[in-house]
């Protein structure tokens, strides 16, 4: 699928540009890897409130509910 590909080459793309920022500068390092979480639809706040990140915390567990880990670990590799 198109979008699948182009999801994996922006987040490649992403990679790339953290790994040369990392390497140079940390605050611009953050603001590198959070415009490449948002190409690949994850609208991250470089500073969250207590709330946000508690009601996230809370959004993850409620995703994970009763499963057990085993669960988790079968789950398709999303690294390409």
């Amino acid at each position: 699928m198109a979008s699948d590909r182009l999801q994996g080459e922006a987040g490649a793309a992403a990679g790339s540009a953290l790994h040369i920022a990392t390497s140079a500068d940390g605050p611009f390092a953050i603001d590198e890897a959070l415009a490449g979480l948002r190409l690949l639809g994850a609208d991250i706040a470089a500073h969250p409130s207590a709330a946000e990140v508690q009601a996230e915390y809370d959004a993850v567990w409620q995703e994970l509910g009763n499963r057990p880990i085993e669960a988790l670990a079968a789950l398709p590799n999303s690294a390409r």
